[in-house]
């Protein structure tokens, strides 16, 4: 009998719990830095339409493919301290409708720009790319990029067409990649972040890729490249890319 008054003792107390438990406090969610790239050629238009493109040394050509990989994105406050998001990664192919890319959890704060690489550090970069779910930028089913275990990922790929001196087209392809060839990149702009997510529009002028700081002439320079044994040529180029991603404005 003192056994079944302890159990009903027990079943007492269990049932004269909370009957209106308060529900979890559930913590605001940080906002998220929404990135959205524009590409054009010096103002104009760009397009994989055969539209004809003139660079600053009077070579024309027309596109047919250029696709690329952002990483290591770091945001600049005010006072000069930087904020790293991890595992910061973008892959970009306008043609296939692949312009944008978004990072949550940014902190509240007030800056002044951004810092991200073009290409990716050695770890990644000669890293398992089968570690990577279908849907990351960094899984070769996604961006077809991959070279394979001694040559890592290509950052940038851009192809061709590019008139002679005698207006013939001839194809051109570069494949810009090796640890060499990592780029970073800084656009200042300054923005604040709060509770709400923020729209960057961030803007690649393709036509800094022949002009600053190396001026590039395709009838001096060779057509291919996949960055080894090319003279120099990739170098240059990744030297060029640093200078052509601007914010166009933040919203």
């Amino acid at each position: 009998m003192k056994y079944l008054g302890i159990v009903a003792f027990a079943f007492l107390l269990l049932g004269c719990g909370d009957k209106n438990p308060k529900p979890p406090i559930n913590q605001p969610q940080k906002p998220a830095l929404n990135f959205v790239v524009e590409q054009d050629f010096d103002g104009s238009d760009f397009d994989y339409n055969g539209t004809n493109f003139t660079n600053a040394v009077g070579n024309v050509m027309q596109f047919s493919n250029l696709k690329y990989l952002l990483s290591n994105f770091i945001l600049i406050k005010t006072d000069g301290t930087e904020v790293k998001l991890d595992s910061s990664y973008a892959f970009v192919n306008l043609k296939t409708g692949r312009d944008s890319f978004s990072f949550p959890n940014i902190p509240a704060g007030n800056y002044s720009g951004m810092k991200f690489f073009i290409g990716l550090d050695s770890v990644v970069n000669h890293g398992d790319p089968n570690r990577y779910s279908t849907t990351h930028p960094l899984s070769p089913s996604v961006n077809q990029l991959h070279w394979g275990w001694s040559g890592g990922y290509i950052f940038i790929s851009m192809e061709g067409l590019v008139q002679d001196s005698l207006g013939v087209p001839r194809g051109f392809s570069y494949h810009l990649a090796n640890d060499e060839n990592l780029r970073q990149v800084i656009c200042l702009s300054p923005f604040s972040v709060d509770s709400v997510s923020k729209k960057v529009v961030l803007r690649m002028n393709v036509a800094e890729m022949f002009k600053n700081p190396h001026l590039h002439d395709f009838r001096r320079e060779p057509l291919t490249t996949h960055s080894s044994f090319d003279g120099g040529l990739s170098n240059r180029l990744m030297d060029n890319a640093k200078d052509v991603f601007s914010i166009k404005r933040i919203e």
